[in-house]
Parts: structure tokens; C-alpha cells; sequence
């Protein structure tokens, strides 16, 4: 039976992280330390991790559904969808109105739960991205991306000084 619990051992989840991503890690300690996390154990096995943190300043309320993976071994077994959905209800305890993410173009899988999960695609036009993201985002109140940034606006940037 896998568990999935919340998780405050950032070395666990930078082992994972790497040993998933097939790379060196990509977070560092600050990453994980200023976001909640959980791990899914087989037994006392760690097999997937995931982690959710709070969003930029400018989308105020919406928070940031940070990275996760599923060993390989254990994939295909929902674990993926269940990560999404312990990370939504722990948004929503937040208050937040909703998550955003991203996925590269090549994993279907992961767009492909976001999808079941009732996430949505959107294109944040007012930030600064790699052309190669796909951006996914679902708001808790039924709202569509497109209804929920008219609503807040184009973000203001800091000019240089």
C-alpha cells in the first residue's frame, strides 16, 4: 500500500530529485525549505516526491505547484494524480484561489494527469518563460485562467533602475 506523507527532510527530497530526474538536481535546499513537500512511500520505501510553494507576487493568491516524479518502477499506479490532488487540498486549506505549473512538451504523462486532475492550458503572456513549457493552471472556484487574469490584471513590472 503507498502513503503519502508530508515531508520535511530537504536531503531525502533532493535524493529523490535526483535519482528520478536521471540529473543533477535542479532545486537546492532554499527551494525545498520555502515550499511544502510530501514523499510517497512503498512501506518505509520512498518512491515519488512533490511540492507546492507559494506563487509569484504578481498572480496574488495563486500558488506555485512545484516539481515532482514517481521512481520509475512505481509509475503508472496514479501515485502522480494522487501527488496533484494532496497538493490542491493543501492549497486550498492555504486560502489560495488556485495552483499553477508547468510541463515540457515531451511529458505527456504529466499533462495528460493534469488533464484528469481538471487543470487547464494557459499562455502567461506577462511573464518571461522558455518557449518549451507548457503552463498548466486551475483555479479552486471554477473560474477559467483566461476569467481569473482579466480579473487580477496585467502585472506591473519594477522598472530597472
Amino acid at each position: 500500500m503507498t502513503s503519502i506523507r508530508r515531508c520535511h527532510d530537504v536531503d531525502l527530497i533532493l535524493d529523490l530529485d535526483r535519482r528520478i530526474m536521471k540529473r543533477a538536481s535542479l532545486l537546492g535546499p532554499k527551494a525545498v525549505e520555502r515550499g511544502a513537500w510530501w514523499v510517497a512511500y512503498d512501506g518505509h520505501k520512498p518512491i515519488a516526491y512533490a511540492g507546492v510553494c507559494e506563487g509569484l507576487e504578481e498572480w496574488k493568491g495563486l500558488g506555485y505547484m512545484d516539481r515532482c516524479g514517481v521512481l520509475k518502477a512505481y509509475r503508472g499506479q496514479g501515485i502522480h494524480r494522487r501527488m496533484i490532488k494532496v497538493r490542491e487540498r493543501w492549497a486550498k486549506k492555504q486560502g489560495w484561489k488556485g495552483l499553477w505549473t508547468y510541463t515540457v512538451p515531451w511529458n505527456a504523462y504529466s499533462s495528460n494527469n493534469l488533464i484528469a486532475c481538471g487543470w487547464q492550458l494557459f499562455e502567461p503572456k506577462w511573464i518571461s518563460y522558455e518557449e518549451n513549457l507548457v503552463c498548466w493552471v486551475k483555479c479552486f472556484d471554477g473560474r477559467s485562467w483566461l476569467d481569473l487574469s482579466l480579473a487580477e490584471g496585467r502585472p506591473k513590472r519594477k522598472k530597472a533602475a
